[in-house]
């Protein structure tokens, strides 16, 4: 397994040209930036106008782009 930084990953997000493709799966989603997130979540609290905006506007360059992207997340027992 590699593990790499979030630096790393945004590079590698940011350098391709046609498709990216990202599935991750872990027990326990730990990312200590998105506790707060993850703990709305799992209470059932609406999310911040703001959630994720600035990976929301990643998202839109890339399709002003014509360049698709796809992330899996999943946690927890499956």
């Amino acid at each position: 397994m590699t593990v790499i930084s979030g630096a790393e990953m945004s590079a590698l997000f940011d350098g391709y040209q046609r498709t990216a493709w990202r599935f991750e799966t872990q027990p326990v989603y730990t990312m200590p930036d998105e506790q707060a997130s993850i703990a709305r979540f799992l209470t059932g609290e609406p999310k911040p106008s703001d959630h994720n905006e600035d990976w929301h506007e990643t998202v839109r360059s890339y399709v002003a782009l014509e360049r698709k992207s796809v992330v899996f997340v999943l946690f927890g027992n499956h």
